[in-house]
């Protein structure tokens, strides 16, 4: 179970996350992305997703809102099921070591 927890949390947070972000973007299509409603989560993910977040908010400035968007969301899940893997991995050799030390 813990497995299932660790692999797949932080891609199931930023799913959440991004669409709950999305979701406020579009419905407020006329305030900025950084200043509008939105800004909480626009923020937390354009610096928690930043190797993704440039090229697609560029890609959202060129007025190619889908691509970006689709690549924002897939890319930073993607992103985030890395960063899990990573967070597993770390705590399982402290883990092990705690336990040789006992």
């Amino acid at each position: 179970m813990s497995r299932i927890i660790s692999k797949g949390l932080a891609p199931v947070i930023h799913l959440v996350l991004f669409s709950w972000t999305l979701l406020i973007a579009v419905n407020n299509q006329s305030e900025p992305l950084f200043d509008g409603p939105a800004r909480f989560g626009v923020n937390v993910l354009f610096f928690l997703d930043l190797p993704i977040s440039v090229p697609a908010l560029s890609l959202m400035w060129d007025k190619h809102f889908f691509a970006g968007s689709l690549l924002w969301g897939i890319g930073g899940t993607f992103l985030w099921y890395l960063w899990g893997l990573l967070i597993k991995r770390i705590f399982g050799k402290l883990v092990e070591q705690d336990r040789s030390h006992q």
